[in-house]
């Protein structure tokens, strides 16, 4: 059986540019006050950070109309702040809602994603995970 080797996380994140969840929310404070975000600089930072992030609807009361509303803030989160043009990198949904989604973003830069192989614990047996992500893809 071959298994995970664990990693240093540290080391792999070494490098890469961080937005700490205390700076994007500051930011985003920030900019539904218009303080300090006049600057194109600020602007900047923020929208980066919401272009880095995915919106998530994963509660088992989920709907049809749930999932649209999701995929129509994910096109212009920002739009009630006056950017319209910002996007989300993705929405992510159970599979049932996968196609839902992909409607409602037809045409848009937002992708899809889904969780499958019995998410959350995985603790299905392989056949039947392989086969859901299988389905999904398809």
């Amino acid at each position: 059986m071959i298994r995970n080797q664990p990693t240093d996380k540290k080391a792999a994140l070494e490098g890469l540019p961080s937005l700490s969840d205390r700076l994007v929310y500051s930011l985003a404070q920030r900019y539904r006050q218009n303080q300090h975000l006049d600057t194109p600089p600020r602007q900047a930072q923020l929208q980066q950070a919401v272009r880095c992030m995915d919106l998530t609807s994963l509660s088992g009361s989920d709907d049809v109309i749930q999932i649209e509303a999701l995929a129509a803030q994910a096109q212009a989160p920002l739009a009630d702040l006056g950017d319209a043009k910002t996007t989300t990198a993705a929405v992510c949904v159970y599979p049932l809602f996968a196609p839902v989604a992909l409607q409602a973003l037809k045409g848009s830069e937002v992708a899809v994603a889904s969780v499958a192989a019995g998410f959350p614990t995985g603790l299905l047996p392989m056949p039947q995970r392989l086969a859901q992500i299988k389905a999904l893809v398809q």
